[in-house]
Order: C-alpha cells, then sequence, then structure tokens
C-alpha cells in the first residue's frame, strides 16, 4: 500500500486553501491509499470531516517555535516513512526547503497556491530552490506558467481544486438561521469572502448605490474581517443599509447561496477563488471581473489565459467583465461617478437581472462544478502517486 503524508497549516473548514488537504486526505484514503494528514495548528472547532488519519502539532511556545515544529515534523514522518509528502501550504514549503536532504528515497510534492510574483520579495527568492522538490503541484494554469516561465522551473503540474459537488447539494438542503428576502419581487444578490482590499467591495457598494435606484435588490455580503467597519460606515454614508447586509462567518453557506438569485465576484487578483465552484454547484449565475487568475479558468475555459476579449464577456449564465483598476476613491463617494470597470459591471448586473427566465436553468452550472468534483480531479493526483 502507497503511503501518503499530507502537511498543512489547518483544517479549518473556512480557511479555503488549507482545506483542500482534508478532501485530499478522504479521497486518497478512498482510492486506497494509506494517509496520515498532519496539521501544524492546534484542533479547531470548525474542522471539515476526516476520514483519513490526523495528528496536530501543537507548539505555544513563543520562542524557537518553527524549530519545534520542525523537529517534530521530521519525526512523524520518520515513524510513519510515506512514499510521498505532500506540502499543502506555501509558507511551509519555503521553512522545510532543508528536509529534502533527510528524505532522499521519498518523493517531496510541494503545492504552490499563491501566484509567485506576489510573494515577499525575500520569499521570492526562494523559488528556484523549488527545483529540488519532486514535483511542484500549482492550483491554476495561470500559476504554473510563471512558475515556468518567471522562475524557470520546469517540475510543474497543474492540478485543480478538488470539491465534494454532492456534499455541497446535500448541505444546502440543511435550514439556515440566514433567510434572505424571500418577495418575488426582491432580487437577492450574494458575495462571499472575506473583507480587505483584494476582495475590493468597495467598488460594489459604489455600483449598489446606483443599482438600487433602478432595481428592487439585497446585496447580503457573507463573511467579516479587516474592513468591516470602514465598509459599515460608507454602507450608512451613502444610506444603503436598506439594501447591503454583512453577516457573520457561516459554518455552512450551501442554504444561503441556495436562496440567492446571482452570485457576484469583484476582485482585483485571486488565486482559486473556492466559492466560484460552490456556487456553480447551487446553479446560481455568475458575474465576475476577469482577475488573474482564476475566474477565467473557472467560468470560460474556452478562452486562453492572455487572450484579449471584449468586456463583458458572456457565456450561458455567467458573466466576465473587465478588472478594477484597484485605486482607492479620495473624492466623496457619492459625488464621484462610476468609472468604466464599475459601469461594465453595473451593466452586466442590470443583463442578468433581464435575464431572469433563464435563472431557472442550473444544469449548465452544476455540470461546470462537476469537472471539479473529487471524484474527477482525484484521478490526476493517483497518476502522480504511483
Amino acid at each position: 500500500m502507497i503511503k501518503v503524508l499530507i502537511i498543512t497549516n489547518t483544517v479549518r473548514i473556512w480557511w479555503w486553501t488549507w482545506r483542500q488537504s482534508s478532501l485530499l486526505a478522504n479521497s486518497l484514503k478512498k482510492q486506497g491509499y494509506e494517509t496520515l494528514l498532519v496539521s501544524l495548528q492546534s484542533k479547531c472547532k470548525c474542522e471539515y470531516k476526516i476520514w483519513s488519519k490526523i495528528e496536530y502539532i501543537e507548539n505555544n511556545s513563543i520562542f524557537f517555535r518553527w524549530l519545534i515544529k520542525y523537529i517534530t515534523i521530521v519525526k512523524k514522518i520518520t515513524e510513519f516513512y510515506p512514499d510521498y509528502i505532500i506540502i499543502i501550504n506555501n509558507q511551509i514549503s519555503r521553512r522545510l526547503l532543508l528536509i529534502k536532504i533527510f528524505l532522499r528515497n521519498i518523493k517531496v510534492i510541494t503545492s504552490t497556491r499563491i501566484a509567485p510574483n506576489c510573494f515577499w520579495f525575500i520569499n521570492r527568492q526562494l523559488i528556484p530552490f523549488y527545483r529540488f522538490w519532486n514535483m511542484n503541484h500549482a492550483i491554476s494554469k495561470w500559476i504554473e506558467k510563471s512558475l515556468n516561465k518567471d522562475f524557470l522551473l520546469n517540475n510543474t503540474k497543474t492540478i485543480y481544486n478538488l470539491f465534494d459537488v454532492d456534499s455541497n447539494i446535500d448541505l444546502s438542503k440543511n435550514k439556515s438561521e440566514i433567510e434572505l428576502n424571500k418577495w418575488n419581487w426582491i432580487i437577492n444578490i450574494v458575495t462571499v469572502w472575506r473583507l480587505d482590499l483584494q476582495k475590493w467591495q468597495r467598488h460594489l457598494i459604489r455600483i449598489f448605490q446606483k443599482l438600487s435606484r433602478d432595481y428592487n435588490v439585497i446585496l447580503t455580503i457573507i463573511w467579516e474581517w479587516k474592513l468591516q467597519n470602514d465598509l459599515n460606515s460608507m454602507i450608512l454614508a451613502l444610506w444603503l443599509d436598506k439594501c447591503i447586509k454583512i453577516i457573520n462567518n457561516q459554518e455552512n453557506i450551501f442554504p444561503i447561496l441556495k436562496q440567492a438569485d446571482i452570485f457576484l465576484f469583484s476582485s482585483i487578483y485571486e488565486w482559486f477563488w473556492n466559492v466560484l465552484v460552490e456556487a456553480l454547484s447551487m446553479g446560481l449565475p455568475i458575474i465576475s471581473t476577469d482577475c488573474p487568475s482564476w475566474p477565467r479558468e473557472i467560468l470560460c475555459p474556452e478562452l486562453e489565459l492572455d487572450s484579449i476579449i471584449n468586456y463583458p464577456y458572456f457565456w450561458w449564465n455567467w458573466i466576465l467583465t473587465k478588472p478594477f483598476n484597484g485605486r482607492i476613491i479620495l473624492n466623496s463617494i457619492a459625488d464621484t461617478p462610476l468609472n468604466n470597470e464599475e459601469n461594465i459591471f453595473y451593466e452586466s448586473i442590470v443583463k442578468m437581472i433581464k435575464m431572469k427566465n433563464h435563472w431557472y436553468e442550473k444544469s449548465k452550472q452544476i455540470l461546470r462544478s462537476r469537472d471539479f468534483d473529487e471524484s474527477k480531479i482525484i484521478k490526476e493526483w493517483i497518476k502522480i502517486l504511483k
């Protein structure tokens, strides 16, 4: 039996990228692999269901924290002695580069989940050393292209994140404490993720200032983080508190997504936005910025990564719009007209609203989400783990 050790930072359900480690461990175990999942954080309350054996490396020491973890990891490897080690974290990959000295007979696969050009300067200098890993796994073609072109790595392979689509559909049947407006004349629009500059919800709020004057819409933003106070102040200043709601992090978002009419994505850059696939699994129409790197790969795989397109780009029940420029508006928000990118996003929402009869044709969206189902993606992993 082939033994696989998976090292991750945490298995908290809402840490999207790290949650992939638990899904991967579950899928490999179902395929007959002996798996051990090692988390470098203590056990969390919000933990993804794991069938694989899991161990936690707890270390509350302020001093020599990583040295103690490093020694503990080496001990775990020696005890389990796997055929393969998969590292699901860029930060851990960099810190464990020296471990390859002790693992000459063990194949190590490291997962690059963030665009390398967005690393801090010092961390970017370590990327050429990734050639010493047996394989560099990229979660998107865009990331793999950067590893190949910018850092001259050739031991790379793209394998997309995996999802349990049937489980998503089952979870959507659960009752949610959050009930969206059920009146037929109200259009429920949802976006999900942390509130920070990368996600650029400020653009959405400006767009909804205009949209709320023309249509009966309610925007629900799921999650709260760094910028919640700023955004709440902006919402109140624009008198939009009746049509924009910010709700807390939810352990199960699927019942809320199921109630929505349209899903929005407004990032100025991204790696692999898992909730896009999850929105597809709920059959939702989607409007997304065509930012680097992932919405295009998920929604419009027929497009080349660098191809130039006219915005908005429409295909079936989803629309790609021109990426936001990321400039912070210093003038009065209420007095500043929408810029070109915001106008395109606004017109895309209007177009989707007018296509209401198409909202109920969910089969295309669900079918696309199944391209990322664990039953398909795990086959790519099995090709490597032989």
